[in-house]
């Protein structure tokens, strides 16, 4: 009686989709009044698709040695515009991506890496490498934000009505009035915090 055989096929992935070049997409962003619009960041660039990524096209490529797109979101009440946060500063497109200009150049490569951002009407709250910015004028003005805040890595910065919240390597941080002060709502205990960062 014969034993039973398997057989694993080496099958090359094929994608569904064409235009991308890089292999690495970092960000996603897909329009909310047209789910067909959607805008991939990558390790140098930005791609727009408009046919539900059936195809892609290049519409923007970062500058710079430190090129990546880190996080792209459109403005709520306006779906042709979109921010990109870069390793390059933060950039906007009021156009559907037509054309991009720089709003945020930081001083220093960590102030220039925006990792993440949060929009509330004309408020942009922005997370880089040492610190929160703020405009609260569609980024024609910035302020850092005082204290400890303003010169730690904030990953992800996220709204809740009035409130502000900041996930960075030292525990998640609470505002509720407009980013002047700020408190610590939860830490890793110091046996917690080796573990995490040696993981």
């Amino acid at each position: 009686m014969g034993g039973l055989v398997s057989y694993c096929l080496a099958i090359p992935w094929q994608g569904k989709s064409s235009g991308i070049r890089e292999t690495e997409i970092k960000s996603l962003a897909v329009s909310r009044l047209n789910p067909k619009i959607a805008f991939s960041g990558t390790n140098s660039a930005i791609y727009k698709t408009e046919d539900g990524a059936k195809t892609w096209q290049e519409v923007f490529r970062v500058s710079g040695s430190l090129r990546k797109v880190n996080f792209l979101v459109f403005e709520s009440e306006n779906s042709k515009i979109i921010y990109a946060a870069t390793d390059n500063g933060l950039y906007v497109s009021t156009d559907e991506g037509k054309n991009w200009r720089n709003i945020f150049q930081g001083i220093g490569n960590l102030e220039n890496i925006c990792l993440n951002l949060a929009l509330c009407e004309n408020k942009i709250y922005l997370a880089t490498r040492k610190g929160l910015f703020f405009s609260f004028n569609k980024g024609k003005t910035w302020q850092r934000a005082s204290g400890t805040i303003g010169q730690l890595e904030i990953s992800c910065v996220a709204l809740n009505g009035n409130e502000i919240y900041l996930a960075t390597a030292e525990g998640l941080y609470k505002s509720q009035d407009n980013a002047k002060s700020w408190e610590k709502i939860f830490a890793l205990s110091i046996p917690q915090a080796t573990e995490a960062a040696q993981e």
